[in-house]
């Protein structure tokens, strides 16, 4: 099948509440059977100094009356935050309910390298941790569609390696706080072949020292 193109771009908070500006390009591929799709992301930030690649892959399971039993998906992902550097690969499971949604669940495994404000060498740190999922799709009149989602992640082990004259010992640690994601998606097919899609989206941590954040996405999509 042909490859299909899709941009946007989206107003992000951070955690010192400052916005940032980020533009993404997506690009797509599904078998000639559509049973598995191929994408790829990339995200470039206002500042020129945050970018991100997202490498994925998807299979989708019907059963034998040829609905969608199980979707399967691997991702892997590449981070750049100023001076640091974030790799990680993810595995998840879904599972299509009809009209009561999706439910899913995952696992993922990240490992952080670079350095800090300074420029001073941070150690090594790798973590793995877990995400649920459930998600809908509500038809609100026949041109526009409301898609939520909530998602709890958490990434309870985490290991840093030793850097002579930071951390002189290698440790792990165990940490109990999870974040909880709601997402809201509201797409408008204008025409047959042009939609506009704007989504908000609420990120809260149970670290108190966290701030609630915002995301907020309005964005357009033409298929070549």
């Amino acid at each position: 099948m042909p490859i299909q193109l899709k941009a946007d771009m989206l107003a992000q908070q951070a955690l010192t509440l400052d916005y940032n500006t980020v533009l993404n390009v997506g690009a797509s591929m599904s078998s000639i059977y559509g049973d598995v799709t191929y994408t790829s992301t990339l995200q470039i930030y206002d500042n020129l100094k945050q970018v991100g690649l997202s490498l994925g892959k998807s299979k989708v399971t019907l059963n034998d009356k040829y609905q969608v039993n199980w979707v399967d998906g691997v991702n892997v992902s590449y981070m750049r935050n100023y001076a640091m550097n974030a790799t990680s690969v993810s595995l998840s499971r879904m599972k299509p309910m009809g009209k009561w949604g999706t439910v899913g669940v995952g696992v993922n495994y990240s490992y952080m390298f670079g350095k800090d404000a300074l420029g001073q060498k941070m150690p090594n740190m790798a973590s793995g941790g877990w995400n649920g999922l459930y998600t809908n799709m509500f038809m609100i009149n026949k041109r526009i569609v409301y898609a939520p989602a909530f998602i709890v992640a958490a990434s309870p082990i985490s290991y840093t390696q030793k850097l002579p004259g930071v951390v002189d010992t290698p440790f792990s640690s165990i940490s109990k706080d999870t974040i909880m994601i709601l997402a809201n998606s509201f797409n408008a097919q204008i025409t047959n072949k042009f939609s506009v899609n704007f989504s908000w989206t609420i990120i809260r941590s149970s670290n108190e020292f966290v701030p609630i954040m915002n995301s907020f996405m309005v964005g357009s999509k033409i298929p070549f």
